[in-house]
């Protein structure tokens, strides 16, 4: 995972040079604030790394392959193989009107990531 560091280099940079420069470094008193604010950035940067899918479960006609979707559901994933990971195990287990032939991953703008559909040794 991409620390916070690495991600904000350029503003902690500009704070250790304001604090060393300018205002000289916090007075005892607001080390505890800092402490809180540098948490809440901390936590900010580490949620926002979480990505959102959907995840479409659905049945297709071997004819043409048209998809018929039976069930949609939105996950939050670190990534697409941490999503891959969730529908696959979310496949057998989610209870839904008709068993899905396959399935697909999708981002937030609906563009598609990823589509399986289980072979018979994969069952």
């Amino acid at each position: 995972m991409i620390s916070f560091l690495a991600l904000h280099a350029p503003l902690a940079r500009a704070a250790l040079a304001y604090f060393t420069c300018c205002a000289g470094p916090p007075a005892l008193s607001e080390l505890a604030y800092v402490k809180r604010d540098a948490a809440l950035i901390f936590e900010i940067a580490e949620s926002s790394l979480v990505m959102n899918f959907t995840i479409e479960f659905f049945r297709s006609r071997p004819s043409d392959e048209a998809h018929a979707t039976l069930d949609r559901i939105s996950i939050g994933a670190d990534n697409l193989n941490a999503a891959t990971v969730k529908a696959k195990s979310l496949f057998d287990t989610l209870d839904m009107p008709q068993k899905p032939d396959g399935l697909r991953i999708l981002d937030q703008v609906k563009r598609e990531l990823f589509v399986w559909k289980p072979d018979n040794h994969e069952v």
